[in-house]
C-alpha cells in the first residue's frame, strides 16, 4: 500500500537558489513528497463459547439457575507478531459472583529471550454483581482481573459497572 495524490505536494517560498545556471532569489516552488510502501496492520479474531447450565429442568427458568460454567476458545491472527490461541473458563453463581481463568499460548511464550509480548500465558479474574432498584433489574458490579507479565510482576485491573 502507498499514499499518492495532491496531499503529498506543497508550495513553499525559496529564498535563494539556482536555475539553469542563473541565480534566482525569492520565488515560490511546488515540492512533491515521496511516500514509502508499507503493510497495513491487521488482526483477525475467531472464537466460540458455550454455557453449561447446571441444575436445569423444565420447572426452572433460565434466569433462576444457580450454577453456570462457560468455556471459551479464541484464535487471534496477527500480521506483525505471533498468532495466539486462548482458552478460558468462567464459573457463575446465580448472577452475583463470577470467577474466571484463562490461558493464552503463542510461539515462544515461555522463553523470555524470544517472546514478543510482555503479557504472559495465564490470567484470572472475578466479578461481584449486586442487583438494586425496585424490581432488582439494575445491577452494580465490581470487576477485578490479574494478568501475569514480565516485567512488572503482573497487571491488576479493577473496574466498576452500573447497568441501568
Amino acid at each position: 500500500m502507498t499514499y499518492r495524490g495532491d496531499g503529498l505536494s506543497f508550495e513553499d517560498n525559496v529564498s535563494s537558489g539556482s536555475q539553469y545556471n542563473n541565480t534566482v532569489s525569492g520565488y515560490t516552488a511546488t515540492f512533491e513528497q515521496r511516500s514509502a510502501n508499507y503493510e497495513l496492520p491487521s488482526c483477525l479474531n475467531m472464537g466460540a463459547s458455550y454455557d453449561f447450565l447446571i441444575g436445569v429442568s423444565d420447572s426452572v427458568k433460565a434466569s433462576e439457575i444457580d450454577h453456570r460454567v462457560s468455556v471459551a476458545a479464541n484464535f487471534t491472527s496477527n500480521s506483525f507478531t505471533y498468532d495466539q490461541y486462548s482458552l478460558g473458563v468462567e464459573y457463575g453463581f446465580k448472577k452475583y459472583l463470577m470467577v474466571r481463568a484463562g490461558y493464552t499460548y503463542e510461539k515462544n511464550i515461555t522463553k523470555a529471550d524470544l517472546r514478543k509480548q510482555l503479557l504472559l500465558h495465564s490470567s484470572s479474574g472475578m466479578t461481584l454483581q449486586l442487583p438494586f432498584g425496585t424490581e432488582k433489574n439494575k445491577t452494580f458490579a465490581l470487576d477485578y482481573s490479574y494478568r501475569f507479565s514480565n516485567p512488572f510482576s503482573g497487571v491488576h485491573s479493577i473496574g466498576a459497572r452500573i447497568n441501568l
